[in-house]
Order: C-alpha cells, then structure tokens, then sequence
C-alpha cells in the first residue's frame, strides 16, 4: 500500500503499476485504508459475506485536478472489480473524516504513512506472525526496545560515576583549602619556638 502512495506522487513514472497478491492481501490492503466488516459500515458488510472472488482486482485510480473537481490537487478513487463489474469503494481520507468518493492525493498519502508507516505495522494490522519479515519485525522491535533500556540503564549509571566523581573532587579541594588555612597557623607556632644555640637569642 505504501508503493501504492509512493507511485500515486511519482508524477514522472508509469501511467499503470500492477500489483500481484491473493484475497488476504487485498482485504488487509482495505483494511489499511480503513475499509472492512469491523469498520462500521453498512457499506462493508459485502466484504463478510464470501471470499473475494477468483479475479478480483483492486484498483486505485489518480483522478487529475480537473476531473477531480479539485484547483489545485489530484484525487484518488479506489475500484474493486468483482469478476464482473467496477465498483466505486468510497473511502475515508482520514481516521477522523467521513468517507469520500474520492480523496485529495496529499491527504491519501497521509493516511496511508499513519495507517501503515512500516512493515511491523502490517504484520501487526494482519495479525500475521508467520512470515519471515514479520518475525525479524518483531525481533527487531524487541531488541530495539532492549537496547533502548540498556541505553537508558547506561546513561543513568554514566551520571551518577560522573556525580561520584564531581562529589570526590569537591572533597578533595575542600580538604585541601582547609589544609592551607590551617598550614601557616602551624608555620608561626613552630618558628615561636625556635632558638639560635649559642647566641641566646630566641625567634619572636
């Protein structure tokens, strides 16, 4: 679906991109755009009545500013062809917004990143643990969250060797200029008591 949107904006590209899938694909792919038995719809309720039929083909059309209706942006139109017949599938441009006949381009392309923004967001919309790139999603996810926590875990330890290390120093300078103060205070207590042998005299 995300090669769907990236050849919808791919103005200087081919005219048609065709996509091979089974139903399960297809009926994820709706699902993605929020289309399917779960969304509400009376419209969708044909989607829980039977398997999509041999043949069946979805179609998502880059209508043009001027056929769109639109000044300044082109519109796509979603078809599904049910082995005899196009039928228009109104769909929504947003979470938040009704269903239109057709969307503005930049809004489908929107839609599309926050409904499905990876492949682990596939794997986890279908539900589906059972192909290798869902599996290294998932593992991929699991690491990164692990090496986050150690990050997180390192950093903290980092700030407090380094707190540690500041508190040290502290004492250290502390100590020291308390030895200083002290240092000369000893020096005149000493030299009070020294005496010149042989002379009588005595050091103030």
């Amino acid at each position: 679906l995300r090669e769907v949107a990236a050849a919808a904006v791919d103005v200087g590209g081919p005219d048609l991109h065709v996509f091979s899938a089974h139903y399960p694909t297809m009926l994820c792919a709706l699902t993605a755009v929020g289309v399917s038995v779960s969304s509400g719809e009376s419209a969708d309720s044909w989607l829980g009545e039977a398997l999509l039929p041999t043949g069946s083909a979805l179609a998502f059309e880059v209508v043009p500013p001027e056929a769109a209706g639109a000044a300044a942006s082109a519109a796509v139109r979603l078809l599904y062809w049910d082995g005899s017949e196009w039928r228009l599938i109104p769909v929504p441009c947003s979470r938040s917004e009704a269903r239109l006949a057709s969307c503005p381009l930049d809004a489908f392309v929107r839609h599309v990143e926050v409904s499905l923004p990876d492949g682990a967001a596939w794997c986890r919309a279908c539900d589906n643990d059972s192909l290798a790139r869902c599996r290294l999603a998932a593992f991929e996810a699991i690491t990164t969250q692990e090496c986050a926590a150690d990050a997180a875990a390192s950093a903290a330890v980092a700030v407090i060797c380094l707190l540690s290390i500041l508190l040290l120093g502290a004492c250290l300078v502390i100590g020291w200029l308390i030895r200083s103060a002290k240092a000369p205070r000893q020096g005149r207590a000493v030299v009070s008591r020294m005496t010149f042998p042989g002379s009588g005299l005595q050091a103030a």
